[in-house]
């Protein structure tokens, strides 16, 4: 991982302000994703997948439905994919109550990304590491 990408690394909310260069490292989408993207049925929906996917990218964690989107980025996204971006600022709003659709993407956004989830001796061991880490000795 490059060491400018730790900076976001376990972020809850999507920052204020992004570059265009983290906008378009976070939230260009390539050829694989963006079929993903495009085999949703509704245009927001797809909007919704392709901030998802960007949102992991960046943070390695799922975006909250209730989180604040900024109009920027939803602009951004749109034109990404081709969907004219809403006046809304949560995911929240647009999912309308459907959390199984709203975790269902999450899912879809990790595995497109490749991430897995970690099996019971890869956790004990990141544990390890991260503590060994935080005191200094093993």
């Amino acid at each position: 991982m490059d060491h400018w990408r730790l900076a976001y690394l376990g972020m809850r909310q999507i920052p204020q302000e992004l570059s265009e260069f983290e906008l378009a490292t976070f939230f260009t989408y390539s050829p694989n994703e963006r079929a993903l993207i495009d085999a949703r049925r509704s245009p927001l929906y797809r909007l919704a997948v392709a901030v998802h996917i960007g949102f992991i990218r960046m943070t390695g964690r799922t975006l909250d439905a209730c989180k604040q989107v900024p109009r920027f980025l939803w602009a951004h996204v749109g034109a990404q994919v081709g969907v004219t971006p809403p006046d809304m600022g949560t995911l929240n709003a647009l999912y309308d109550g459907r959390t199984d659709t709203l975790s269902n993407h999450q899912m879809l956004a990790y595995q497109v990304l490749g991430f897995s989830p970690m099996a019971e001796h890869q956790r004990r061991y990141v544990t390890r590491w991260l503590k060994e880490r935080l005191t200094g000795q093993p």
